[in-house]
């Protein structure tokens, strides 16, 4: 009688195939955990998907060459991790460099580092050819490490999970949505513009020494009131929190102190934004609703909105455009296309590979560009009688800095400094700004409201390169206020100026718009600013005394 052959025993020589596979997987995994307090667990899919079938050919292939388990597993699993792992093998190797003080850049940049994969990958090649040894173990001991790993990527989601679950279903309740309008005699248009990080010129003329008079002078010249004497600060340190509060007119749920040290989540914040109350009290007022997105995820594209629309951030494969989401450009500005790509791979006029993705720089350029210009063609489309609310989130002068004042990449043949840099961009959005205006405010017969805002200052040098430990117990006067300091303007064709009381800020700017527009009624809360490290979205420190 012949003895059954235990499944394992008969499956191990073939577990070498699972190496590929994990090692494919493991990238994905790992930006998601990095990740996970912007993204959904379903956003995950199509990544693995492309990933699970890229290993799937790579590893056929491998077994055509050799035809041997464990030898085309290792080779596969090489290519894979350098094509998919590409720019964190590069970064790797040149911040070896630094650290041992070797000035050999120049042999470190992309390109060259590409060119040594292919050597790398040839002599991987030759020695799992030739070498008369079984590979076996070393494969088993590779697969045992991405298991490891893995499991402790799961284990990551798991914990994040059973700290966030409860607060990433809170409602929103913003009581924008539920106010009550009292007159609706006009109805005109509302442009709620965000330029992410613009300071205040308080910030400007102390710590930046430029005087911004020539951009406020032409604002109020075309009637705008500016908040605060130019010393306007963000009630919250960061967009996601900031655009949260400015939407619904309220402040951020107040948790207990172990929850405000648990919660990293910020999906009831994106919430907030999406169905934001000005949007829900607008719509009950019978506007339509426009979103304006940039290439960040949780103003990107509104489900909610009436018209969503999207700055180009996608790749082109065969002709075919798949737009794709920030986590996904993340992906592929790791992998070996930021080498492969840095100009459209045509046939003619015919796409075969390309993308808007590659490098960051080129989607931070176009998604502000288009979104300046989206908001210029809305202005002149005159084809509806309904009125509008519309809403952008344009990153500028967000870094990177990707214009200089006249609109040119920045020049790399002089040093500039970070301030230089961030004040030729802003020279730049400016410009670009002073004609949206001049096309929003054309029309003599049809005014509308323009909030002109930011949400949040310039990061300070030191928390620019410490921004996981930094203190802001320990942040000087100047860092707190450059952080907190933001551009504030109000446009309010028909209403006396006076109702831009002095020391708003932006929780307050829609109940001010409601209430001398439509006669809302809403109280105005007092006016608070708090900072903090993002990692914990609902945990503060009051400065509210210190701005003041």
């Amino acid at each position: 009688m012949t003895q059954k052959v235990p499944f394992f025993q008969r499956a191990r020589p073939y577990v070498g195939f699972l190496l590929p596979f994990l090692v494919a997987i493991y990238p994905v995994v790992a930006a998601y955990v990095q990740n996970q307090n912007q993204l959904t667990p379903s956003q995950i899919i199509w990544p693995l998907g492309v990933n699970l079938i890229l290993a799937s050919i790579v590893t056929y292939l491998a077994w055509l060459l050799f035809r041997k388990v464990n030898q085309a597993a290792i080779f596969s699993s090489g290519i894979l991790f350098l094509t998919l792992l590409f720019m964190p093998f590069r970064d790797i190797l040149v911040g070896r460099m630094r650290f041992y003080r070797l000035g050999w850049g120049q042999l470190f940049t992309v390109h060259a580092v590409f060119f040594y994969a292919i050597i790398i990958l040839i002599a991987l090649y030759m020695i799992l050819k030739r070498a008369d040894i079984s590979w076996r173990k070393p494969t088993e001991l590779v697969i045992v490490l991405y298991v490891a790993l893995l499991c402790g990527n799961v284990y990551m989601v798991i914990q994040y999970q059973i700290a966030n679950a409860r607060f990433d279903k809170l409602p929103p309740n913003s009581p924008l949505a539920t106010a009550q309008a009292k007159t609706s005699a006009s109805k005109p248009d509302i442009y709620y513009i965000i330029l992410d990080r613009y300071a205040s010129q308080e910030t400007l003329s102390t710590q930046y020494k430029f005087d911004n008079k020539d951009f406020l002078g032409y604002l109020s010249g075309k009637g705008f009131t500016l908040a605060n004497g130019n010393a306007t600060h963000a009630n919250y340190p960061f967009t996601i929190q900031s655009l949260s509060s400015s939407l619904n007119g309220q402040y951020l749920p107040n948790l207990s102190a172990s929850d405000q040290n648990s919660v990293t989540s910020t999906k009831h914040l994106q919430d907030m934004i999406a169905q934001n109350g000005a949007a829900a009290f607008a719509k009950k007022q019978g506007y339509s609703f426009t979103q304006l997105g940039s290439w960040w995820d949780p103003t990107r594209n509104n489900p909610y909105a009436d018209a969503s629309l999207k700055s180009p951030h996608e790749i082109v494969v065969f002709g075919f455009h798949i737009n794709i989401s920030e986590y996904n450009g993340i992906l592929l500005r790791q992998s070996v296309l930021q080498t492969v790509i840095g100009a459209d791979i045509k046939v003619g006029k015919f796409t075969i590979l390309g993308t808007t993705t590659i490098p960051s720089e080129n989607i931070h350029a176009q998604s502000g560009l288009y979104e300046l210009s989206q908001l210029k063609n809305i202005a002149a489309d005159k084809n509806t009688a309904q009125p509008k609310l519309v809403f952008a989130h344009i990153l500028l002068p967000h870094p990177p800095y990707v214009f200089d004042a006249d609109g040119n990449k920045p020049s790399t043949k002089k040093k500039q400094t970070t301030k230089q840099l961030y004040l030729g961009q802003m020279a730049y959005t400016n410009k670009r700004i002073k004609d949206v205006v001049q096309s929003l405010t054309a029309d003599p017969s049809r005014q509308p409201v323009i909030l002109l805002q930011a949400d949040e200052g310039p990061y300070p040098k030191r928390f620019q390169d410490h921004q996981a430990t930094f203190d802001w117990h320990k942040a000087t006067a100047k860092e707190k206020q450059e952080k907190t300091g933001v551009l504030s303007a109000y446009y309010l064709p028909g209403v006396d100026a006076s109702v831009v009381y002095p020391g708003i800020s932006p929780v307050n700017s829609f109940r001010l718009v409601f209430n001398s527009y439509f006669g809302t009624n809403l109280p105005y809360l007092e006016d608070k600013h708090y900072i903090d490290n993002a990692a914990r979205p609902y945990k503060f420190i009051d400065l509210t005394s210190e701005l003041k």
